[in-house]
């Protein structure tokens, strides 16, 4: 695969690299793992498989991310969720051909997931300005207590989109 533009900067020959402290990278292993097209049966992607050693230093970052994150304002917050919505939107057709072609999913169903999903990237980003709004107290994590000692991991399919 001869990557152009956008793609050459996140594939290596035919494999994916992986995203960690603001750049793409190549895992250590030397390792990739073949995403199969569940309609061919065949390989469509590759991605890297990466060491426990790069997992663990990821989630390190993360974790070490989510405090400055708890910091930002939460206007800022969901200016740039705001952003991260449009950009689902500006490139549907091309994460839409992705879940065509990784799950098999129907082409119309594909594009209107990925808007769906910006759509409510975009919901929950007013909801947490509208709720600032009424004076309640807001912390940076939803859930009981305050400590950092949760990932929240979710696939392009998150099943709260789905209803």
């Amino acid at each position: 695969m001869a990557a152009t533009g956008v793609l050459a900067e996140i594939i290596d020959g035919d494999v994916y690299k992986y995203y960690a402290d603001g750049e793409w990278k190549k895992s250590t292993s030397g390792k990739s793992v073949s995403i199969i097209n569940p309609t061919t049966r065949k390989p469509q992607y590759k991605v890297q498989a990466c060491s426990q050693e790069e997992v663990n230093k990821v989630m390190d970052s993360a974790k070490s991310a989510q405090k400055s994150w708890a910091k930002t304002p939460l206007w800022k917050r969901a200016e740039l969720l705001h952003k991260a919505a449009a950009i689902l939107k500006e490139h549907k057709a091309a994460i839409a051909e992705c879940l065509v072609k990784e799950i098999a999913k129907p082409a119309k169903d594909a594009v209107t997931e990925v808007v769906r999903s910006g759509d409510l990237v975009s919901y929950c980003a007013e909801e947490g300005v509208r709720i600032l709004g009424e004076g309640k107290f807001l912390v940076s994590d939803s859930f009981p207590g305050n400590e950092r000692t949760k990932y929240c991991l979710t696939s392009k399919n998150w099943k709260i989109n789905r209803t």
